[in-house]
């Protein structure tokens, strides 16, 4: 679906990526992984059309991504960044409207409503649709900018991609969980999916493809069970790495990152355990 070949991006005169090749596929949760500074939302934003290669090419569903009108692709493709700047008090059910504004000219109000109402089901916000945007929470706000980016897609022609650059990163534990879930259920309706993430524990139970950044390049690429080995690990996120099973999710679950401690307990001495008997 999305072919990276042989990328490099520069800005300032500074080599952010360099030389990285990978393949994304139709029906996959791909994640992008590495430490902060890897280089994953350099290659997120040059898979959403934001920086030119320096090298390289990038190619969506065989054409050359440059090539694309910018109307088709906001049809076929759809970026969830980081964070969004919304503080307007529009309803969540306007704010999962907006998606379907590169549709007006194609679509219907009828079929836009439908839509709206299909991607709100999805995403688990439809209680919400009268609510305003800026009264929600950070979980709630970042299902309801779920919901937009899928209604921008949720028909589009062709094969299409939803890219989601690091949606985990002010949730707690469940709803990360949630989140990467909806999006590998996602992938198995036809999207391409592709995750930025900085958790490897995350990105082994719910990947089905990883890309492994270090320093803008590429470190390893594969399934998560044949990727993420110690040594890999540890090389990246410089830090001890113990590999843990867990049978439940079907493979090895890797990693627990395991740091030395800060401070280190203080020895009970024999005399103090006199003094307590």
């Amino acid at each position: 679906m999305i072919h990276v070949l042989d990328l490099s991006i520069e800005i300032d005169g500074r080599e952010l990526l360099s030389d990285v090749s990978a393949v994304f596929g139709t029906g996959e949760l791909s994640v992008v992984l590495g430490p902060n500074g890897a280089g994953k939302s350099t290659l997120m934003g040059a898979l959403a059309g934001e920086s030119a290669p320096a090298r390289g090419e990038i190619l969506f569903a065989r054409r050359r991504l440059s090539t694309i009108p910018r109307a088709e692709l906001a049809r076929r493709r759809a970026v969830l960044p980081q964070a969004s700047s919304l503080t307007a008090s529009y309803t969540v059910e306007e704010v999962v409207a907006f998606g379907r504004l590169p549709h007006l000219r194609w679509s219907t109000r009828r079929r836009d409503a439908a839509v709206v109402d299909e991607v709100m089901e999805t995403t688990g916000v439809s209680e919400l649709a009268a609510r305003d945007y800026p009264d929600l929470s950070e979980d709630e706000k970042l299902r309801v900018q779920l919901g937009r980016v899928l209604a921008q897609i949720w028909d589009g022609e062709g094969e299409r991609a939803l890219l989601l650059d690091e949606p985990t990163a002010a949730l707690g534990l469940h709803h990360q969980k949630a989140v990467l879930k909806l999006a590998r259920r996602l992938s198995r309706r036809g999207l391409t999916v592709v995750a930025a993430l900085q958790d490897p524990g995350l990105a082994a139970e719910h990947a089905d493809h990883l890309i492994l950044l270090d320093g803008g390049r590429l470190a390893a690429a594969g399934v998560p069970e044949d990727v993420l080995t110690e040594r890999v690990l540890r090389r990246m996120f410089r830090a001890p790495v113990t590999l843990l099973e867990q049978p439940a999710v079907g493979r090895p679950l890797p990693p627990s990152l395991i740091a030395e401690p800060a401070f280190a307990p203080r020895a009970r001495t024999s005399s103090s355990s006199g003094a307590r008997q």
